[in-house]
């Protein structure tokens, strides 16, 4: 899910006072694996930037789309769902746990330093999740990194056992989630409960006069919004269709309106008040309902900022929610995996072999699963098919996680110009990070094209490879005058409460690295 989002840790650097990572020393394999993320994270992030939520978080593959459309769907799925969210809670783990560490035997204390670059990374988040794009993972990783802080001076030992405690909640958690998700009916049979919704077109005459435009440019399925039932003095006059180009395969041509003349009809103007009409009679459960999914496009294609604000909020908290519930004990799983990893080193020398068998021949066993069990879910299991499903998939997504770490450590070390490449865009992990939420919402928000709700899976495919090309560019060019990404800039002056040399070469500052 998002996670849907679908998410970034990110690290920036230490002060050069205590102790940063010289060039020579860095783990190049954590950073690369850092922009190796960010193309997967976009990839499952795409969808969420385009569709409703509703559409996105449904566990099938969408009815009418072509084989193309299906392959991505599939592709995506199988390689990157549930697969990067967790590569980069392991490496949030592992760069925090460096970096206490290193202060720690620098002699300094880490409460300052640690609360502050935690305090601001959610800051940032709650902003980017409220005011651009709500599935935002900064704000989670910012609030449970508070709570790793004091687990970056445990002993390998601890790590071990706190992490195995959460895997198990969050298998547990994941197979509850699986039972409520089996409670919910059919797609088919939600939307059939939304007869009883109002057009965006039943204005009254003076709202009618005020924003022509509403009626013009809903998606035909919003004919069914909350109606007050006519009656015989309350006649109805049909009209002739309007053609919404915009709308989905799925919704009808036309779109029925009723006189303005009726005066028993409520008249809900906009699409929040619509979605909450439809709270209040009970009809709207969930945000897969036809009346959630449409006004839900109409407010993101069409604005006013102020109704996609709503509508963003509304999913973010879900979000937050079923994050508190399940996928936060998976975090916080991968996040204390992460801190063990470091504290024995694993992407030192010493565990070259471990991580060629974990990422050549490990990685497509998890692989494999994980094609399983997308299918599996997609033929509409049954409540205990859900609940098994549910429960497996955090330790497979882990799994897969760690493979793909070691892949790109592998490939790294025999492919160093590669390498080197994908690592600059890890070193500007939070500047790419946002930067795609500001290209992708210009793209399918109403404040840029207003795409929202229209494009399919080949052409979100299509970005995600465009824009990721750009910004492989970009972080290499910038880092070549630079040491550090603009925003990794301003976090580390936050952290640090000072201004550090920002052009390359005017100072003996160390270039931003993976461990600080």
């Amino acid at each position: 899910m998002i996670h849907s989002a679908q998410s970034a840790s990110i690290e920036g650097a230490a002060a050069p006072s205590v102790g940063a990572a010289p060039p020579a020393t860095r783990l190049q394999s954590l950073d690369a694996a850092r922009g190796f993320a960010l193309l997967g994270i976009f990839a499952v992030n795409a969808a969420f930037f385009a569709k409703p939520i509703g559409d996105v978080l449904a566990q099938t593959v969408p009815d009418g789309i072509s084989a193309a459309e299906q392959g991505i769907w599939y592709f995506v799925h199988i390689f990157c769902t549930g697969k990067f969210y967790p590569l980069f809670s392991l490496m949030f783990g592992y760069g925090l746990t460096l970096q206490m560490e290193r202060r720690r035997k620098a002699g300094r204390g880490i409460a300052g330093v640690g609360v502050r670059r935690l305090l601001f990374l959610a800051a940032v988040g709650l902003c980017h999740a409220l005011l651009i794009w709500h599935g935002d993972i900064l704000f989670l990783y910012g609030m449970l990194g508070l709570l790793l802080l004091p687990f970056t001076g445990c002993k390998a030992r601890t790590l071990a056992i706190v992490a195995v405690v959460f895997f198990a909640i969050s298998a547990l958690t994941g197979a509850g989630m699986g039972l409520l998700d089996s409670m919910k009916p059919p797609p088919a049979e939600a939307s059939s409960s939304s007869s009883e919704v109002l057009s965006a077109t039943d204005l009254p005459a003076d709202d009618a006069a005020k924003d022509s435009s509403v009626a013009t440019n809903v998606p035909a399925a919003t004919t069914e919004l909350v109606t007050t039932p006519t009656t015989p003095t309350s006649p109805t006059t049909p009209t002739s269709p309007v053609s919404d180009p915009t709308s989905s395969p799925a919704s009808s041509s036309t779109i029925p309106s009723v006189s303005a003349a009726s005066p028993s009809l409520p008249s809900p103007s906009t699409p929040s008040s619509r979605l909450f009409e439809g709270f209040e009679s009970g009809t709207v459960q969930d945000p897969a309902h036809l009346i959630w999914r449409e006004n839900e496009i109409i407010a993101m294609r069409d604005g006013p900022y102020a109704e996609a604000l709503i509508f963003r909020s509304l999913s973010w908290v879900m979000l937050i929610v079923v994050s508190l519930v399940h996928i936060g004990w998976h975090i916080f799983a991968m996040f204390c995996l992460g801190a063990l990893l470091a504290k024995i080193s694993f992407l030192g020398e010493r565990w070259t072999a471990t991580r060629w068998s974990v990422g050549v021949l490990g990685l497509p066993l998890a692989l494999l699963l994980s094609g399983i069990i997308t299918v599996l879910t997609n033929s509409e299991p049954g409540a205990m098919g859900k609940m098994g499903i549910f429960a497996i998939n955090p330790i497979v997504w882990s799994l897969t996680s760690l493979g793909y770490l070691c892949l790109v450590s592998v490939v790294v070390a025999k492919f160093r110009r590669f390498g080197n490449a994908l690592a600059n865009v890890g070193r500007m992990a939070f500047t790419n990070y946002l930067m795609q939420s500001i290209i992708a919402t210009g793209l399918m928000y109403h404040w840029g094209l207003g795409l929202f709700g229209s494009v399919g899976y080949v052409w979100l495919a299509v970005m995600v490879v465009v824009i990721y090309a750009l910004q492989v560019v970009f972080s290499n060019l910038w880092l070549s005058y630079f040491q550090f990404g603009p925003l990794e800039w301003v976090w580390r002056s936050v952290t640090y409460l000072r201004l550090p040399l920002m052009r390359r070469g005017a100072g003996s500052g160390a270039r931003a690295g993976s461990t600080e």
